[in-house]
């Protein structure tokens, strides 16, 4: 089984919480989703949207939310109400936050 092919696997973030282990949980929160939503920030900055639109003390428990659902950081950005999705889409890739691959790999 190739695990990038196996749509039933859960992320490790919603592995551990299933596990009961909420510390695992608030790491994986801190050490991926937390620079992403900052990396996002950033580029929204660099395109003129609103980066406190991004803001991760603001959108923290949401995406919290959304992670332990199974979204992937890429999913749970795109849930977020906004009228700069497609630009900022773009500078993510260019800015090399996101491979373009990301894009393809589905959310549980």
């Amino acid at each position: 089984v190739e695990l990038e092919r196996c749509t039933l696997s859960p992320t490790a973030i919603v592995l551990a919480e299933r596990r009961g282990k909420f510390a695992a949980v608030q790491a994986l929160l801190e050490v991926s989703w937390q620079p992403f939503m900052e990396a996002v920030s950033v580029a929204a900055s660099a395109v003129g949207a609103d980066p406190d639109l991004w803001d991760w003390e603001e959108l923290g428990a949401q995406m919290r939310e959304e992670a332990l659902k199974g979204a992937r950081p890429m999913g749970a950005l795109l849930m977020v109400k906004s009228e700069a999705h497609a630009v900022l889409l773009k500078e993510l890739i260019a800015s090399q936050v996101v491979a373009p691959e990301e894009l393809l790999i589905q959310d549980m």
